[in-house]
């Protein structure tokens, strides 16, 4: 071998030896960053091991040690949500659970997201409210209303999966809720319900219930309501009709007491608008007109409420 081959080899292993010496101070530097970062969780947390999964949605778990004592877990996880509305492609959600030795959230991030801002701010108020909840337990945690139907399959798909691998099966079903809660939250002195076996129910105004206080005193009505919006919810995006049913409670005098949405189909970030609206007929005799304000960009939720106040006062102007 001549003397300037040997010289070329030579300089190619020391410039070999500086790439490999410089990627591994790079990926200590970036690991010393990460564990850094962890111990807002983990105080005491000396090393970290990642490992990659094929555990859809989850693509990597990080052990998080004291010295050799694992002290928690996190785990990424990231899927797309595809038909949202303005968005023409696949929109990526990409979260961050981290997880105590006792199966506990300590907190889920949101690393990076593509879904429409407006929609995902009830996602962002739902994810702080899992702190301190047992993963087997955190379908017990009510979701924000109008959390957006195209973030949260995946956000339940990546807990879910968190907590198979945690606890070798799939989270406990929701503890059945009280079947009151609704009818407490309306009237203060609640204490029973009993339906109205005399109400004739009409097609959008399907049951009466009688509500009384503990000394068995009536202290008004309850009514329920029920229908589908005339138009699709969304013409360009999602050719579906929107359901509604509303729990309206009234006292003697047929002034609204409080307005509740029992169940809803409609899309949350447009029929949320309408929460302060239901506010404002509080204390509102259902005689004469009264009218929902509708709010721009959101008339189809805003006309299928306006038809169901308006089948309840036809209802009472008629009993």
């Amino acid at each position: 071998m001549s003397k300037e081959n040997r010289s070329l080899i030579i300089n190619l292993g020391v410039f070999l030896l500086i790439g490999i010496i410089f990627l591994i101070s790079i990926s200590q530097y970036n690991k010393a960053k990460q564990l850094k970062a962890y111990k807002e969780y983990f105080s005491e947390a000396t090393n970290l091991k990642k490992k990659s999964l094929d555990e859809k949605p989850l693509t990597e778990e990080i052990t998080i040690y004291k010295g050799k004592n694992v002290i928690g877990y996190v785990y990424v996880g990231l899927d797309y949500a595809e038909d949202i509305p303005g968005h023409e492609h696949l929109s990526l959600l990409k979260l961050e659970v981290v997880v105590d030795n006792n199966k506990k959230i300590i907190e889920v991030v949101v690393l990076e997201h593509e879904h429409t801002p407006s929609c995902f701010t009830k996602v962002e108020e739902y994810l702080p409210t899992l702190k301190g909840v047992i993963l087997s337990d955190y379908r017990d945690v009510d979701e924000v209303a109008g959390a957006s139907e195209f973030s949260m399959p995946i956000v339940r798909d990546i807990l879910n999966k968190v907590t198979v691998l945690q606890t070798g099966k799939e989270p406990n079903p929701p503890t059945e809720k009280d079947p009151d809660v609704l009818y407490k939250e309306i009237y203060d002195g609640f204490d029973s319900r009993e339906e109205d076996e005399t109400f004739e129910a009409t097609d959008l105004v399907i049951k009466k219930e009688v509500i009384k206080d503990e000394d068995e005193e009536v202290i008004g009505y309850a009514y329920t309501l029920q229908g589908t919006t005339k138009e699709f919810l969304d013409k360009d995006y999602k050719k579906e009709y929107g359901e509604l049913t509303l729990l309206v409670g009234l006292d003697l005098d047929n002034k609204v007491v409080g307005i509740r949405t029992v169940e809803t189909t409609h899309t949350g970030v447009y029929y949320n608008k309408y929460q302060e609206e239901y506010d404002e007929l509080v204390g509102v005799e259902l005689v004469g007109d009264v009218n929902v304000d509708l709010v721009a960009g959101s008339t189809v939720s805003g006309n299928s409420i306006q038809e169901l106040i308006d089948a309840l006062k036809e209802v009472i102007n008629n009993g």
